[in-house]
């Protein structure tokens, strides 16, 4: 599994600002964080022939995390 630059700055950017609020749980917090990417990409790249898509995770993937 790879993860392309822009996927990378975007994940942790989240995990920075999430460690501002107050009920911030660390290990659970990135535990939901994967969880969200590995959901959001399967669906991605549900009808997809391209392996090299389907075997790396990028931005689309974690584009609408902000919230979790």
């Amino acid at each position: 599994m790879y993860i392309t630059k822009e996927a990378l700055e975007k994940t942790i950017f989240l995990m920075k600002n999430a460690k501002k609020h107050q009920n911030f749980g660390n290990g659970r917090y990135v535990n939901n964080l994967i969880n969200n990417i590995e959901e959001f990409h399967i669906l991605n790249v549900e009808n997809q022939n391209d392996y090299e898509r389907i075997d790396t995770i990028t931005i689309d993937d974690i584009k609408d995390l902000e919230n979790i």
